[in-house]
Order: C-alpha cells, then structure tokens, then sequence
C-alpha cells in the first residue's frame, strides 16, 4: 500500500503505487554504472553530434532560442501584479511521521517537479528545489515561485540519493543541491555531463549515466531511460548534458518523466522496464 502526502494539491501527474528497495543506506563506494545490464536490453542510448546531444525522435524540431527567450519574457511572473491563479489547497505534512517512516512506501510532493520518495527506510529526491525564485546567479534572477515547498528544507528526513533529470535552473537550483550536499551528502545520479557540473561546485558524491545505463543505490536498481527535451544553462552551453527520465526499480517500479514532450519511446521504456506501479510526470 502507498501513502500518499501532499503539500500542496494541483495538477501533477502521479499514478500511484510506488518503488520499494531493501534497507538503509550505508555510506559506501561510489558504484560504476553498468553498461548494458539485461534489465535494460532494448533501451537506446544517447547519441551526440559534436559535442550537442540529440534527441532521439527525428522529427522533432526544438524552437529557436530566440522564440524560447521571446516565451519567457511575454510569460514571465514579472508582468504579473498578482498570481493568475488561486491558492492552492495544502494539506499539513506530518514531519514527524516521515522522518520517522521506515517501511511504509510514501509519496510527498514538495512543488514543480520535487518529489520526496520513501520506500522502505530509503529516502530520495527528484529535481530538488527550495529557491524561491529559479535561475542564475544563485536565483538572484528568473522564475518566482507562487507556492512555498510542500515540506520545509529543515524539516526533510535523511536523504539517501537526488535524481536529476537535465540542467535547467527550475530542476537543477545550485543551492538547493550545495545544501543537501551539505546537510545529507546524498549520492546524485545524473545524466551525462552534470557529473564535472557537480564536481565544479565541491559536490564529488555523484554518478553519471547514459541512457540504458543503471547503478545499484541504497539497494534500489536506477535506471537511466530517453526524455525528449534538451539542457543548457546559458547561450553557449544548450544541448552539451544530457537530459533524462529515470526509472527506480525494486519490488515495485517507479518512473519519473523529468522534463519531457510526448515521444513514441514512452514504450520502448515501458516495454523494457514496466509495468510502473508510480508515475511522476
């Protein structure tokens, strides 16, 4: 059985069941991605032209940079006085009862794309953020936030290992990972290039996949499966990381989406990795 807290209620994608693993994590070596474990057979892996990753739909077409940019500044939170929606509902979260929870199988959503996974005494994160606003310079600039965190970083239990899914600023926020470095020392597993990105940044607890690759984590088996997207942080960088969905298997399978479009290799991953029992899209 799940069960499933929210701090805040809206339109967030969460078909439900849940990952489960065996244990608690222990400090430990830093494991080496497999290859092509047969758990993955089928599943393909990013291929790159110079130095820019594709995506592997080819009749995709991303839109300019400049039209991106256009869609920012028309829509951004700063042309608007007031939110454009009403609050949200939220539900207190128990904080005692998840940091306390070492067996039942608990769904928390946090906000945006942050989710707090706790399957059986293992505790992750996908795509944490706790800024109050997204983008360079620490967040000085970009996107507000209209709604506070689910949980409040202080109250967080014990985090084992973050899933990051691609470098933009609103599912990669450089403080909020110098900070679970800091309080936790989590295992960040992440798509090619984020590793050095991380390293950079005094973070070297950290494992980079292709997609198809896994690694073995706190006894959970993480999968690293195609998203259709892209990355960059500036001008200059755009398509040089990977972008990713993950899957999490254990007695139960969990898939986190990322940031993604629809795309036809939706089924090569379930083909190859369901039936889920949890989906985060």
């Amino acid at each position: 059985m799940v069960f499933v807290r929210t701090g805040q209620r809206a339109v967030l994608l969460l078909v439900l069941a849940l990952v489960v693993s065996a244990g608690q994590a222990t400090p430990q070596p830093i494991p080496a991605p497999l290859s092509t474990p047969a758990v993955i057979a089928g599943l393909t892996p990013a291929a790159s032209v110079g130095r820019v990753f594709r995506n592997l739909d080819p009749k995709y077409h991303r839109a300019s940079l400049w039209t991106r940019a256009q869609s920012v500044i028309l829509g951004g939170t700063w042309l608007v006085g007031e939110r454009r929606v009403a609050a949200l509902p939220r539900a207190e979260v128990d904080v005692e009862a998840l940091r306390a929870n070492t067996s039942r199988a608990t769904v928390t959503w946090v906000g945006h794309s942050t989710v707090l996974v706790q399957p059986d005494g293992v505790n992750f994160l996908t795509d944490p953020i706790w800024a109050n606003r997204s983008g360079p310079f620490g967040g000085l600039v970009g996107v507000g936030r209209y709604t506070p965190p689910g949980i409040a970083f202080a109250d967080l239990p014990r985090i084992d290992f973050v899933l990051i899914s691609h470098d933009h600023y609103d599912h990669l926020d450089e403080p909020t990972v110098r900070r679970l470095a800091y309080a936790f020392n989590p295992r960040f597993v992440v798509p090619l290039g984020l590793k050095d990105w991380l390293a950079d940044r005094g973070i070297t607890n950290a494992v980079e996949l292709n997609w198809g690759q896994s690694v073995q984590v706190a006894g959970l088996t993480v999968v690293c499966t195609p998203a259709q997207h892209g990355s960059g942080r500036t001008p200059f960088d755009q398509g040089r990381r990977l972008w990713a969905s993950w899957a999490v298997l254990g007695s139960k399978r969990f898939y986190f989406a990322g940031d993604t479009g629809y795309f036809q290799h939706f089924k090569q991953i379930g083909d190859a990795l369901g039936p889920f029992d949890l989906a985060a899209l």
